[in-house]
């Protein structure tokens, strides 16, 4: 099993980092590796969400659930398509609008020794640099809202 833990401050809100985390479907824009996503459902802080990765010409599709309590917890899980186990937990905390404490925990199970082979890379890659797209997104995010709000 690949693990990854991270805490870490970042300079955004918990609020909008809560709301960079549950936006899935803009993770083809900022996320190596995503490709398509596309939420089936979103019902009583449980999404259940088709999304599909890959590597070059390869590319593997999977089903994830993501259940949520906004704005300090993300838990996404799947046992689809490239994975045998995919757990991704995100806890957010802080008490201004300026600074989040987050804690990720990302363990990732590939469902075959070639997927493995094949994903292993991508995951190390992306979990080192993970919060950090996050936290750039957040503030793309910012200045969006801003410059709506300015309008």
């Amino acid at each position: 099993m690949n693990v990854h833990h991270e805490k870490r401050i970042v300079h955004c809100s918990p609020a909008r980092m809560f709301a960079v985390i549950v936006d899935v479907e803009s993770y083809p824009q900022f996320l190596p590796g995503w490709r398509d996503v596309h939420i089936r459902s979103d019902d009583n802080n449980l999404m259940i969400v088709d999304q599909q990765i890959g590597i070059g010409p390869v590319s593997w599709r999977f089903t994830s659930s993501a259940s949520y309590n906004r704005p300090e917890q993300v838990t996404i899980r799947s046992q689809d398509g490239p994975f045998r186990a995919l757990e991704i937990d995100w806890k957010l905390s802080g008490a201004d609008n300026n600074s989040c404490a987050i804690e990720l925990k990302m363990q990732v199970e590939f469902s075959s020794a070639l997927v493995q082979r094949l994903m292993k890379r991508m995951f190390v890659i992306s979990s080192r640099n993970i919060v950090s797209l996050f936290e750039q997104r957040a503030r793309v995010y910012q200045r969006n809202v801003i410059s709506s709000d300015a309008e």
